[in-house]
């Protein structure tokens, strides 16, 4: 398959070491009336999305994926990869690299059609960007991403149709995906699946709802927002993977149910999420022990926006 790589126009960062440990986001926002995205910092203490770089890809409209965002820690070779849908039908849909430390952004089109959601895993013999793709036309598939084309190979046919969510616990090389059981979407369904083999550890119905999952790779324990039913109260919870969720903490808004981006500090067992509060989104920090709110941060778009994806990494 041929590929293209465009290079990005990136503005106003350009230059410079820039390394640190924290959340970064994907923010969706419009630039003189068409839609546009940026890779951006989060402070969970004050709120400030900053912008790093702008993406813009010619007279092309470009929609991330939500939750579709990955880290590659590796000092000055770090990266992030977004995947992205485009909005003219028939075009495959590309992925961002946004490479560190001068935040260098291009998009490939070899394409990693139908992936959902994608995480990194420094394995033990090697590394791989992974993804699981699906639709409702047949079962999901984890695949294989090449970082540079984004061609995807195929590794093994999971029993589900749509993946929903996904978490990677990095220690252990064990990657969980929330996904429909079948093409009616009554029902998520979580699986445990080895790396980088993508043989099934445990496969369960869940109990509840998930909106949003972490994992904390210090422990191996699950993390996520979660309701009785959709649009009912949604709380932090504890998953297991035979389906069940611990209910931790408080009570969330009614409202931070309906668009949910999570991430994990796991070196200090604090979870991210971001939901909207009122007409507005809201970033809470979480402790993973006991639930209990840390805090509570208004988000600042500063040109308005919305976070549609999030991680905690150090780049």
């Amino acid at each position: 398959m041929a590929f293209i790589r465009f290079i990005a126009v990136v503005l106003g960062f350009a230059c410079g070491s820039f390394a640190q440990s924290g959340l970064y986001g994907i923010k969706l926002h419009t630039v003189l009336g068409r839609w546009d995205s940026s890779i951006n910092t989060v402070d969970p203490n004050s709120g400030l999305v900053t912008d790093l770089a702008e993406v813009q890809l010619f007279s092309k409209t470009y929609y991330p994926i939500q939750n579709g965002l990955a880290a590659q820690e590796s000092g000055n070779s770090s990266r992030l990869f977004q995947l992205f849908q485009t909005s003219s039908e028939g075009e495959p849909d590309p992925m961002a690299t946004i490479a560190w430390p001068n935040i260098t952004i291009s998009f490939s089109s070899g394409a990693p059609q139908g992936v959902q959601y994608i995480c990194y895993d420094h394995g033990v013999s090697n590394s791989t960007l992974f993804g699981v793709a699906g639709s409702f036309q047949g079962n999901a598939s984890l695949v294989e991403v090449d970082p540079v084309t984004g061609v995807t190979t195929q590794i093994v046919t999971l029993p589900v149709t749509v993946p929903v969510l996904g978490a990677l616990d990095s220690r252990r090389h064990v990657l969980y995906i929330v996904a429909y059981k079948d093409w009616k979407a009554t029902m998520q369904e979580i699986l445990a699946i080895s790396l980088p083999s993508g043989r099934i550890l445990s496969r369960s119905p869940l109990k509840r709802v998930v909106l949003s999952i972490v994992c904390d790779s210090s422990t191996g324990e699950l993390f996520g927002i979660a309701s009785e039913a959709t649009g009912l109260t949604p709380y932090l919870v504890q998953l297991a993977v035979n389906g069940t969720a611990h209910v931790l903490g408080q009570a969330l808004p009614a409202s931070f149910g309906t668009t949910v981006v999570g991430a994990i500090n796991s070196a200090e067992s604090v979870a991210y999420f971001v939901g909207q509060v009122g007409a507005s989104d809201s970033l809470f920090s979480l402790n993973c022990t006991d639930g209990a709110i840390i805090k509570i941060a208004p988000l600042n778009y500063g040109d308005g926006g919305n976070l549609v994806s999030l991680v905690y990494a150090d780049l």
